[in-house]
């Protein structure tokens, strides 16, 4: 893995944390944003060959 993909798994992670915190505070709006951002940052990240990840994305 490269130093990008390192930063870009760190930034999904966070949006992954910050999305559960608003799940968990009754903001479904919220969460749900956060969620796709890291799921985009993931998907980017291995097309872009920064992330080897396994399976569909």
């Amino acid at each position: 893995m490269t130093l990008e993909g390192e930063e870009l798994l760190d930034l999904a992670e966070r949006y992954y944390h910050d999305g559960r915190y608003y799940l968990a505070h009754d903001l479904p709006v919220e969460a749900f944003a956060c969620l796709s951002y890291a799921w985009a940052l993931l998907k980017a990240g291995k097309e872009a060959g920064l992330l080897e990840l396994e399976g569909e994305v």
